[in-house]
């Protein structure tokens, strides 16, 4: 498997942020992709749909590195691993944290200054009606734990963004 981060290629993608070519993957006897090629154009929104079991999920896996194809390569155009996020099915964040000390902790992460932490917080609250910032995660209803993993996905204005089912669970 081939997994490259496109530095300076533009002469090759052209406006694609997302290019797959013959990405081949099977578990056991199970073959879960087989000869997909596409590609995102930078600036949209993508959106793949089928069937549970179809591999959708794989494939997120498979453009993020988290997986490797059989065969195939996946190209990415972004300077810098950190200019893509990503937001599982599963919630990942730290239940003992609260939304604030979430945020917080990715802007360090992300090597955001603070006065910029601060105002992207307040963007996203009003963007994402987010809860008071001083509940624990724990203590947060599925939905809102749900937009608040969205929040952090786009804190660091990403130029990529792999989210999977990504309205599971929002609060209507």
């Amino acid at each position: 498997m081939s997994f490259e981060v496109l530095n300076g290629c533009e002469s090759t993608v052209g406006n694609k942020s997302i290019i797959v070519q013959d990405a081949f993957k099977r578990y056991s006897d199970i073959i879960n992709m087989e000869g997909l090629n596409m590609s995102v154009s930078t600036g949209t929104i993508y959106g793949l749909l089928g069937p549970s079991g179809c591999g959708k999920t794989t494939l997120l896996n498979c453009i993020l590195g988290l997986t490797a194809l059989d065969s195939g390569k996946i190209y990415l155009k972004a300077q810098r691993h950190s200019e893509i996020s990503y937001m599982p099915q599963d919630i990942s964040l730290h239940n003992n944290l609260t939304a604030y000390q979430t945020f917080i902790f990715y802007g360090k992460l992300y090597g955001i200054n603070e006065e910029n932490v601060k105002r992207k917080i307040n963007e996203l609250v009003h963007l994402l009606r987010l809860p008071s910032l001083s509940i624990q995660i724990k203590n947060l209803s599925g939905g809102e734990k749900r937009r608040l993993s969205f929040g952090v996905a786009l804190f660091h204005d990403p130029k990529i963004m792999i989210l999977d089912e990504p309205t599971v669970g929002i609060d209507p």
